[in-house]
């Protein structure tokens, strides 16, 4: 089924264009950990959850001129 309206990714659809900056205060809008737990199933993003997930669990560290990876959490251990 063809949607009867496409938006244009880059234009910007608001009746008030100063609103824009402060739309959650002047509207009023309230995000509380109901809708924190809603919006934390859906991959809203190009990177999938897992890849973020595998990129938080690790960090890369410089060391002089060599990369390792740093692994963060109970056994913490460097991997060249």
């Amino acid at each position: 089924v063809t949607p009867p309206f496409c938006p244009d990714p880059r234009a910007v659809y608001a009746k008030d264009v100063l609103d824009i900056e402060q739309f959650s205060t002047v509207k009023g809008v309230r995000l509380d950990a109901n809708d924190t737990q809603f919006y934390g199933k859906f991959n809203t993003g190009c990177v999938s959850i897992p890849w973020q997930n595998e990129v938080w669990k690790r960090a890369v560290v410089a060391a002089g001129s060599e990369r390792r990876i740093k692994i963060i959490g109970n056994n913490e251990a460097f991997i060249n």
